[in-house]
């Protein structure tokens, strides 16, 4: 580095070597504004702090995609005890010291130790992990185990979860994996986040040398498809991580088989030539929901085949199914209950197992049936099975007939009911809710695209490095700029209050979509506001913002961005920052000339939206459009315009569904005219926060007009 000479004295000889030392000097200066240079930063998952000699910014360059499949299901949140073996001891559900969900499971002993165990189906050769999460109670220790293999972490600490979790290659077509619990009688222990991943050989190897707080970190608790979702880099102002000094956030998912067998089969994001971020698509992960046009393929003994005609343009030549209890689906055609698979066509077949759906063998259910177990409810004979749901209903004069929710069932029976085929949830049709003993969930599909894709990937921010220490924390998951009711207790406003202090006008408004681990940001009117945030373990809701009701603004709006309870994979984030003055340059001078770019952009599509578009929606149940019958947002409102026609007008018919940027934020019942060419009335129309618009009760003529309809967006 170039020293200057600042003790020159009069008289004194320039010498050779103080020539040499301006001419290095003015050659570091040519070099750093000719050339330049950038340093690779690749940052790692979890939280690491990064050094740098100068204030720069970070240039991501690629993310890839990563896809943690549980073997265990969703079993392994201990919503319920189905499928677990318990021996010296005894099993209740704890909904107070949950590590994942909202329950976790509390072992008594009743000897000197006691056993938890389940069999898993393997494949032999292949690698796997197991972990579980593991707190005592009173207990002596607890620790994993896998039948004829290793051994985890002994666990021994009643503050807090640790981590036990074992390497192994299967030898055979199945392990019987657990939990060991030493102690005496009477004593206690908590377990939760009990996961199975089958790995790859790089993925096996390089497991096998991280310790528990990487596995940890790289292998979480996740259930049914969990790529890459929502992946953030957070760079803190110390290591206490309670202000954000910048983030940067993807709003998409990056996904990948669950093993892996080279790096094509990723999804991949990085930065295109005009600064937007992009991800190459090579897989399609899609639910399966009532919506949805189910036909009856064909009835056979113990099970039902079900399909949808021209689901995909191709046949896909790797899929991977998952039922709506987050088992996982065999994928061929099979003679059997749980499998999806589909033919040469396109067109996808479902198999629905008896006890399940309760269709018996000799019944024939028809399209709304079929419908109602994919919105997630189970059929039964109210005549043999009113007190708990079991059994199949196999009568032909169609009396007695009840529908009760999947998640309802705890093993033992099923909880809550409604007498007519139900067209949407049972959480948005039976009042005052009903007993769920296990998470259900749309049946789910990831198959591989016939060709990759790219698309466009919406971002949060920008990161940058300073001089000195940089606290970075890398995730995923976070949740950008959700929309919340705040409520207003005796004490304050509140957003996620889960345990509130009066019972005032629907406190369940102010909750977020998903458990709240940290907030990140609040937002008023898409501008950042002060609130007091509160930790994970205040409510049941997780995390607590309130706002005090002098600087609380009832005319505004206010979203929020947080990090879930829930854990997904994380992918670290490859990238570069300038490391000289050329360098700094040449970004700064990119990044104007994409942001004119942009922002020219950014003007073209705001003059395409002042003149916003008609949306059809696809109509149901006959139902026709009529007068160029559609919706479009202007301002703050929806519009409708012309009318719908000679359709099904049996009370509760749903009409059509109206996409989420649409919908109304609280659910409303509107008087619309409706006639049939030579008179008219009005008809109660449903439009539901969950997009659905549905006939209230059976009055509705050949035709319904929506001229002039609208609702607020807020």
């Amino acid at each position: 580095m170039y020293q200057p000479k600042t003790n020159w004295q009069k008289g004194e000889v320039l010498e050779a070597s103080d020539v040499n030392r301006v001419e290095q000097g003015l050659g570091d200066i040519y070099n750093r504004l000719d050339k330049a240079v950038t340093v690779d930063l690749t940052l790692a998952a979890g939280t690491s702090t990064i050094v740098t000699s100068r204030d720069v910014p970070f240039n991501v360059l690629n993310l890839t995609g990563r896809m943690l499949l549980n073997l265990l299901g969703r079993s392994g949140n201990f919503d319920n005890l189905l499928g677990w073996n318990l021996t010296g001891g005894s099993g209740t559900i704890n909904t107070t010291q949950a590590a994942y969900g909202t329950s976790a499971l509390l072992f008594t002993l009743s000897a000197t130790s006691g056993r938890i165990t389940r069999t898993v189906p393997t494949t032999p050769g292949s690698r796997y992990l197991i972990a579980a999460e593991i707190r005592n109670g009173t207990a002596t220790s607890a620790n994993l185990f896998v039948s004829g293999g290793p051994t985890g972490a002994v666990v021994s600490t009643n503050t807090q979860y640790q981590l036990s979790y074992g390497l192994y290659t299967a030898a055979g077509s199945s392990m019987d994996i657990g939990i060991g619990i030493l102690g005496t009688s009477g004593q206690t222990v908590y377990i939760d986040g009990f996961r199975v991943y089958e790995l790859s050989t790089a993925d096996y190897t390089a497991a096998s040398k991280m310790d528990r707080t990487g596995i940890a970190a790289w292998y979480p608790y996740t259930e049914g498809l969990a790529g890459v979702r929502n992946p953030y880099a957070i760079r803190w102002t110390s290591v206490a991580k309670t202000e954000v000094s910048a983030l940067m956030a993807f709003d998409t998912e990056l996904l990948a088989p669950p093993v892996v067998a080279a790096e094509s089969d990723r999804d991949t994001l990085s930065a295109g030539a005009d600064g937007q971020y992009y991800k190459n698509t090579v897989w399609r992960k899609r639910a399966l929901s009532g919506e949805l046009n189910w036909v009856i393929s064909a009835s056979l003994a113990g099970f039902k085949e079900i399909k949808i005609v021209g689901y995909e343009s191709y046949s896909p030549s790797t899929v991977i199914p998952i039922k709506f209890d987050g088992t996982i689906m065999q994928n061929a055609v099979s003679n059997k209950a749980d499998v999806a698979s589909f033919d040469g066509a396109g067109n996808l077949y479902l198999t629905i197992s008896s006890a399940d759906s309760g269709w018996a063998d000799g019944y024939s259910p028809t399209i709304d049936e079929f419908k109602a177990y994919m919105y997630g409810w189970k059929m039964y004979d109210a005549s043999t099975n009113a007190a708990d749901g079991l059994g199949v209903y196999s009568r032909t004069d169609g009396l007695n007939k009840r529908w009760t929710p999947l998640a309802s069932f705890n093993g033992i029976d099923y909880s809550g009911n409604v007498s007519s085929v139900p067209s949407a949830r049972p959480e948005n049709l039976i009042t005052g809710g009903y007993r769920v003993s296990r998470p259900v969930t749309d049946y789910m599909l990831m198959y591989r695209r016939p060709a990759s894709g790219s698309d466009p990937v919406p971002t949060e921010g920008a990161m940058n490095l300073i001089q000195g220490d940089n606290v970075i924390e890398v995730g995923s998951g976070i949740v950008l700029r959700e929309r919340v009711t705040p409520f207003r207790d005796n004490t304050s406003w509140n957003i996620n209050n889960g345990s509130p202090s009066s019972s005032g006008y629907e406190y369940s408004t102010s909750l977020t979509k998903q458990r709240v681990d940290r907030f990140i940001a609040i937002y008023k009117d898409n501008r950042p506001d002060k609130w007091a945030l509160y930790p994970n373990t205040i409510t049941t809701a997780g995390a607590l913002a309130q706002q005090s009701y002098i600087n609380y603004d009832s005319n505004s709006s206010y979203s929020v961005m947080y990090i879930p309870m829930d854990r997904y994979p994380v992918s670290a984030v490859a990238g570069n920052y300038p490391m000289n003055e050329r360098a700094i340059m040449d970004e700064f001078s990119k990044d104007i000339q994409q942001l004119t770019q942009r922002i020219s952009v950014t003007e073209n599509k705001k003059a395409e939206k002042d003149v916003p578009q008609w949306i059809t929606p696809t109509t149901l149940n006959s139902w026709t459009v009529g007068l160029g019958f559609g919706y479009r947002i202007e301002g703050n409102r929806i519009y409708f315009r012309g009318l719908l026609q000679s359709g099904v007008t049996a009370s509760q018919t749903l009409l059509f569904t109206i996409p989420e940027k649409f919908r109304t934020p609280r659910s409303l019942t509107a008087s619309l005219g409706t006639y049939n060419g030579s008179s008219g009335q009005t008809v109660a129309i449903d439009f539901f926060s969950d997009g659905r618009v549905r006939l209230a009760v059976a009055s509705a003529l050949t035709a319904i007009s929506f001229e002039g309809f609208s609702y607020p967006l807020n």
